[in-house]
C-alpha cells in the first residue's frame, strides 16, 4: 500500500457523543467538487426541519451523470421525513417527496437505488400499511408500486437496469420467512427463484453485471450456499458450501427440537412464536421454561433461520438443564405491516395486554 494514500496503521478520530442533558449535534448539507478541492466545500441551503430538529438518514445519486443527488431529512423523533433534491451545478435544492405519520415512525431503510438512463429510482415505503417497492420519478412526480399485497419487502437485492429486472426477498409465504424472487419494474412477470412453498430464509448476493449470484439458504435446516446464472435459476452452476462437516459433527449430539407458530393475541393480531423444546421431551413432565424476547421496534427475533449450534440450543439440550425456550414477537417487531407495530410508538416500556390462546402451529 502507498504509504502516501493511507497511513499503515488507522488513525484514532474522536466524535463528541451527546450525554443526557447537553445539546445535540446539528448536521448540514455539502457538496465537494473532487476536481476542485481547494474550492473547498459548499454548504446547502434546503428547506427541511429547524437545525435542532434534524436528521439526515439516507444520500443517494440520482443521475447517470453527477448532476443530482438526493437526501432523505427527518425530525429528530422520525414520524415526519422530507427528500431534498439538490442541483449540483447550481447548488439549488427542492423538496421533491414528504410524508408524515401519527402515530408511528418512518423507517430509513437505505434502500434508494436509481434506475440508470430512466430518470427514476426505487425505494421502499410502508405508506399502504406494509413495506413494498416503489418506482418513483426524480423529479417527484406520482410514483408507482412495484410490489404489493399484505406481506412486506424485506430487501431489494440488485436491479438490473439493462433488462428493467429487480431482485427482492419477501414475507409473502409467511412473515418469520424470506424467499427470493423477481419482477420487471412494470410490476410484472414476478418469479420466485427459489421453492416459495418449503418454509426457509433465503437471501442473494449478486455479480457486479448481474449475470450471476450466490444463493444463500439460511434455516431451518443446513445452510448452504451454490452459485446460479440469472439466465437460469433451475440448476446451480456450482455448490459452494453445503456444510457437509457441519452435518457430521451434528450427528454426534442430542440437539433441541424448534419450531415456530403462531399465537392468538387480542384485537384480532396473532404473534410469532419460536419454541424449543428439549430432545427427549415428554409432554407429562415439568420442564423450567425461558422467556427470551427482545421486541425492539422492527426488530424480529422469530426469523426461521438454523439454530441448532447457539447456546440457547445449548440451554434446552444439556441434561442437567432441559430448558423450554420461547421467544415471542410482540407488537411494535416488524414484518408483520404497519400496524402491527406502530402501536408502541411513544409507548416502550408500557405493559401491553398478555396472550390468550395458540393458533394452528406451521
Amino acid at each position: 500500500m502507498d504509504g502516501a494514500t493511507a497511513g499503515v496503521y488507522p488513525d484514532y478520530l474522536q466524535l463528541r457523543y451527546p450525554k443526557v442533558g447537553e445539546t445535540n449535534p446539528t448536521v448540514k448539507f455539502n457538496l465537494l467538487s473532487i476536481e476542485d478541492l481547494a474550492a473547498g466545500p459548499s454548504v446547502i441551503e434546503f428547506d427541511s426541519f429547524a437545525p435542532e430538529d434534524l436528521i439526515i438518514g439516507e444520500v443517494a445519486w440520482v443521475t447517470d451523470t453527477s448532476s443530482h443527488v438526493i437526501f432523505r431529512s427527518f425530525n429528530r423523533v422520525q414520524d415526519q421525513e422530507k427528500l431534498i433534491l439538490v442541483d449540483t451545478a447550481t447548488k439549488s435544492s427542492s423538496v421533491v417527496r414528504e410524508r408524515k405519520t401519527d402515530p408511528g415512525w418512518i423507517e430509513n431503510n437505505l434502500a434508494i437505488s436509481y434506475i440508470a438512463g430512466t430518470n427514476t429510482y426505487v425505494d421502499l415505503s410502508d405508506e399502504s400499511g406494509w413495506q413494498h417497492i416503489y418506482l418513483y420519478p426524480v423529479n417527484g412526480s406520482t410514483p408507482r408500486a412495484i410490489t404489493k399485497g399484505k406481506w412486506e419487502v424485506a430487501s431489494i437485492l440488485y436491479i438490473n437496469s439493462a433488462t428493467k429486472t429487480l431482485y427482492y426477498t419477501s414475507t409473502e409465504r409467511n412473515s418469520m420467512e424470506r424467499h427470493l424472487y423477481s419482477i420487471g419494474l412494470d410490476g410484472k412477470n414476478k418469479k420466485a427463484l427459489v421453492d416459495d412453498r418449503s418454509p426457509g430464509v433465503w437471501t442473494a448476493s449478486f455479480s457486479a453485471g448481474g449475470g450471476y449470484y450466490i444463493l444463500s439458504y439460511n434455516g431451518p435446516e443446513l445452510p448452504y450456499q451454490k452459485l446460479y446464472s440469472t439466465k437460469s435459476h433451475r440448476t446451480a452452476l456450482k455448490t459452494i458450501n453445503d456444510n457437509a462437516v457441519l452435518a457430521g459433527k451434528l450427528a454426534n449430539y442430542t440437539l433441541p427440537k424448534t419450531t415456530w407458530f403462531e399465537m392468538q393475541g387480542p384485537d384480532g393480531y396473532t404473534f410469532n412464536v419460536m419454541e424449543r423444546l428439549p430432545p427427549n421431551f415428554d409432554p407429562k413432565k415439568k420442564y423450567p421454561v425461558i422467556f427470551d424476547p427482545y421486541g425492539g421496534p422492527n426488530n424480529q427475533r422469530t426469523t426461521k433461520t438454523f439454530r441448532q449450534v447457539d447456546f440457547r440450543a445449548y440451554l434446552a439440550s444439556d441434561p442437567e438443564l432441559e430448558y423450554i425456550l420461547l421467544v415471542v414477537d410482540n407488537r411494535g417487531t416488524g414484518f408483520k405491516g404497519r400496524a402491527f407495530r406502530e402501536v408502541v410508538a411513544g409507548q416502550l416500556g408500557e405493559l401491553g395486554p398478555t396472550l390468550t390462546s395458540c393458533s394452528e402451529r406451521n
